[in-house]
């Protein structure tokens, strides 16, 4: 069946373009000129995509994508919008309500494609294989209470005061946080929440929820190069040397939003660890007796999807922003044409392999020089960010 989109504008002459651009593709498009519209649409036939714009009278398009999240979770949610909207568009990717946004004016040919590329996204995320092994996981892991409410705030738009009182009601959790700030990756000296969120900012202290929380969640488990202490420090490991990186090449800091990727690329691990503990022997015997054979494969074998794909497939059901969750799907396959946010991919993949080393393992892959290109980095840029971050690190 071809998929349903719908587009929501009150300006006419926008849905008037959309219309015109979309008019030769396979999709089934509807246009609406006011969220009620749009909800009234939904509500006929559930629509696969739906595009708002952010600014409109009556109902903005924050408010109308959360009512679809809420009612229709399966339905992928975009903003499209000015420039001038970007810090409420980027507030509404970061709080789950959408999954991106993209920017006017567009170009016909790009939308379309970026457009495409969430459905590919979908589709492979919801695809036989994965779908069967998410089946068997009695109970996929959920985001904490303590993300809820810290959302909520940041909807809310709290000031940090306000936020941080609330996480400091939750002694462990203040314990979690500054521990994982005062450690090595962040190079600074904290003692309370506040000062993490002023230093770190509050989607990074977010984020940190996330990844503690899950980390936490299988302490001390595992087996070899799949034991949680081991993939932690890759982890942590794996994201300081990319936001040293992203800082030499860009001359600034990586986006807030990108902040933890580094971090949340492997979390597929930890779902095999937490639902497929009984499976980590048949994985291990089987990279010891085929040293050569990629992770992946060997996961697909035996437990029947990579934890590239369990990985993207959690972040995509939490609601985390598809950058996320498109890093953490191809971090192995950057040059796959699917793959809109190449650059920081391929990055992310140059990084995992050179932090494997980092932490005295042989990577199970390698890097082509096209993905080099792709990061505008070289192999020497790579290497002299490594020894820089670890004075001993020997290639």
């Amino acid at each position: 069946m071809p998929k349903t989109i719908i587009f929501v504008d009150d300006e006419e002459h926008i849905l008037h373009a959309l219309r015109r651009a979309f008019m030769d593709t396979e999709y089934v498009v509807h246009t609406s000129a006011s969220a009620a519209e749009a909800l009234a649409l939904m509500e006929k036939g559930k629509a696969d995509l739906i595009v708002s714009d952010m600014r409109m009278a009556e109902m903005d398009g924050h408010e109308l994508l959360k009512i679809v999240k809420d009612r229709w979770p399966s339905a992928i949610r975009i903003i499209l919008s000015g420039d001038t909207d970007k810090n409420t568009t980027l507030k509404a990717v970061t709080d789950g309500v959408a999954k991106a946004y993209l920017t006017k004016p567009w170009d016909d040919a790009a939308l379309k494609a970026q457009i495409a590329h969430f459905f590919s996204m979908h589709d492979t995320l919801n695809s036989s294989g994965v779908l069967e092994t998410i089946n068997r996981i009695d109970r996929l892991p959920v985001l904490p209470d303590l993300y809820y409410k810290v959302v909520a705030m940041i909807q809310k738009e709290e000031n940090i005061s306000k936020i941080s009182e609330t996480i400091e009601r939750e002694p462990g959790w203040v314990a979690r946080i500054l521990k994982v700030i005062n450690s090595a990756f962040y190079g600074i000296s904290v003692a309370s929440v506040h000062q993490a969120i002023t230093f770190l900012g509050m989607i990074i202290v977010k984020d940190i929820i996330i990844s503690s929380d899950l980390f936490e969640s299988v302490k001390g488990k595992g087996m070899g190069e799949m034991h949680v202490d081991f993939l932690w420090e890759h982890s942590n490991t794996c994201n300081r040397i990319l936001h040293s990186l992203y800082l030499s090449i860009h001359h600034r800091d990586i986006p807030e939003e990108f902040a933890l990727v580094g971090v949340l690329h492997d979390i597929g691990k930890l779902l095999i660890i937490k639902c497929f503990s009984d499976k980590l022997d048949g994985l291990v015997r089987q990279q010891e007796s085929q040293p050569l054979r990629p992770r992946i494969d060997a996961e697909r074998a035996i437990i029947g999807t990579s934890h590239a794909e369990l990985g993207a497939y959690l972040l995509d059901w939490w609601n985390l922003p598809h950058v996320l969750v498109e890093a953490c799907l191809y971090h192995h396959d950057p040059l796959n044409a699917n793959v809109q946010n190449k650059e920081l991919v391929s990055l992310l993949t140059i990084v995992d392999y050179f932090s494997w080393k980092a932490v005295g393992k042989k990577p199970r892959f390698d890097i082509r020089n096209e993905i080099y290109e792709c990061a505008g980095i070289t192999r020497t840029d790579a290497i002299s960010a490594m020894k820089k971050a670890y004075p001993d690190f020997n290639e």
